[in-house]
């Protein structure tokens, strides 16, 4: 509660560490917030970021582009720069042009999501006025395209995920599994999935980094997404710190397929009071806005559908004995493991096998990963994990098997 003068406030950030502004209404005048931004990648999807802007009143033109050099601009044609806002109807990202001479000007909207680049991974330069309302984003269920609404964080400072998912998880399309957002990772295609499942996990807490882009589907007819000054709190060098006090019981096995190149991770919760079945907020399904051809999900026990799980959830007690089919693609001839990756917290006890119905094999994968050459992969009646309280012995298997 102090009158805070000042000539300028610049908050500078890295690619794992960013400044957190929180103003309670005493600071007038613009703030430089540099926003790191990744380096662009070599081939389609790779590399970029997704961003918001952590100030408002801003717009990208002739200004803009001279004061950050780095930001990526399409060689063959000039005016064109790595600055994407996402279309929901196309269903495609369409870069800002300013035109040759750059006497374009394109306002930055407030919680807007962007898909941006740097020539070398380094931070972008937004000077503006911060914002410390509240602030309701629109989304919409296109009827063409893949109805994928890119939207971010408009504080400079990180907003808590489970006051902001509790806010506005009946905004988004619980019909296809889609109650979450999604996260790009940087990598080609890769995504980290939030919603209720990581809240309740009580080995993290989830928070959105300032000036965070991310995706989300909208419930039916579309819907209102909230930004609440409340949400806002202070981070650390990542989005989530350790020691979050548990809740409810939850374990969680996470799975990685590897290849000489890729790493894919689906996760498989057990927690306290879901379903083998659909549970809306608790089972995300993967990303679908864009094509994928290396991957690794799950398939629902119950209430049968067509969609690849990027979380499932699933009764607390059913690591004792459940079996869960994976759904894994790759294409033919690349030398593929799947094994337990790190973060994974099921109860020492608990065994976890791998099943190759193909090769009618049974691999520990608590002792090791399991190595083989890909076919044309792409289906969910091949491999298959088992969790057991007891090692599996002969007399476990049926007879015809």
């Amino acid at each position: 509660n102090v009158i805070f003068t000042f000539n300028t406030i610049t908050l500078n950030s890295t690619s794992t560490s960013f400044p957190s502004l929180i103003d309670k209404g005493w600071i007038a005048g613009e703030v430089n917030y540099n926003r790191y931004i990744n380096r662009i990648g070599a081939s389609a999807g790779g590399g970029n970021d997704l961003i918001s802007s952590p100030v408002t009143g801003m717009r990208f033109d002739a200004y803009f582009v001279s004061n950050n050099p780095k930001l990526a601009e399409n060689e063959s044609t000039l005016g064109v720069f790595a600055f994407a806002p996402y279309n929901v109807t196309a269903g495609a990202y369409e870069n800002f042009n300013i035109g040759t001479d750059y006497s374009g000007s394109i306002p930055l909207e407030t919680g807007a999501g962007y898909r941006v680049a740097t020539t070398d991974g380094s931070p972008l330069n937004f000077r503006g006025q911060i914002t410390r309302n509240p602030l309701t984003i629109s989304i919409t269920d296109a009827s063409q395209g893949n109805a994928w609404n890119l939207i971010g964080n408009p504080y400079p400072s990180y907003i808590d995920f489970e006051a902001f998912f509790t806010a506005n998880a009946t905004e988004f399309d619980s019909r296809n599994a889609y109650q979450a957002i999604y996260g790009y990772t940087g990598m080609s295609n890769k995504w980290t999935v939030w919603n209720s499942a990581t809240i309740v996990d009580p080995n993290i807490q989830t928070f959105i980094a300032p000036g965070q882009g991310f995706f989300v589907k909208a419930k039916s007819g579309g819907g209102l997404v909230k930004f609440m000054p409340e949400m806002r709190t202070t981070g650390t060098s990542d989005d989530f710190i350790l020691g979050r006090q548990v809740k409810r019981n939850v374990a969680l096995s996470k799975l990685k397929l590897s290849s000489a190149k890729n790493n894919e991770v689906t996760s498989i919760y057990f927690i306290e009071g879901t379903t083998k079945g659909m549970d809306s907020g608790y089972d995300a399904a993967t990303f679908s806005g864009s094509s994928v051809d290396f991957s690794i999900a799950t398939s629902l026990l119950e209430d049968a559908t067509s969609l690849n799980f990027a979380i499932q959830s699933l009764p607390y007690d059913d690591f004792n004995d459940v079996v869960v089919p994976l759904v894994i693609k790759s294409k033919a001839g690349v030398e593929l493991s799947i094994g337990i990756e790190e973060g994974s917290t099921l109860p020492s006890t608990i065994t976890v096998y791998l099943e190759d119905a193909e090769t009618n094999t049974f691999t520990s994968l608590t002792a090791k990963p399991y190595t083989f050459t890909s076919t044309n992969l792409n289906s969910a009646n091949r491999f298959y994990v088992h969790y057991s309280s007891k090692s599996l012995s002969v007399e476990d298997m049926q007879s015809d098997d």
